[in-house]
């Protein structure tokens, strides 16, 4: 991560990371630093909305940022379709 976002004119950055306690095998380029992520955030210059599995370290992480849950279907491996619950996050206004 090292080009600067920048918005502006309606621009919304969506991200979605690898989640914090996913498996990090189904990402090419491995596990991401989840704090210096939030780090970069800080310097957007524009807005943006990220999703994450719920996990502690996110919700520390984002504890000043608005904060929905969803419930959802994890929808990677049908055979084993389990429910979770997202983190929609976005800065607060």
């Amino acid at each position: 991560m090292t080009t600067p976002l920048r918005g502006g004119g309606g621009v919304v950055f969506f991200l979605d990371p690898p989640y914090a306690d996913g498996d990090q095998k189904l990402y090419a380029s491995g596990g991401i630093d989840h704090a210096e992520l939030r780090e970069r955030l800080r310097t957007v210059k524009g807005s943006w909305i990220l999703t994450y599995g719920d996990h502690p370290l996110i919700r520390e992480l984002y504890a000043d940022c608005e904060i929905v849950e969803r419930e959802r279907w994890r929808g990677i491996n049908n055979a084993a379709r389990k429910r979770y619950v997202e983190l929609l996050i976005r800065p607060k206004e």
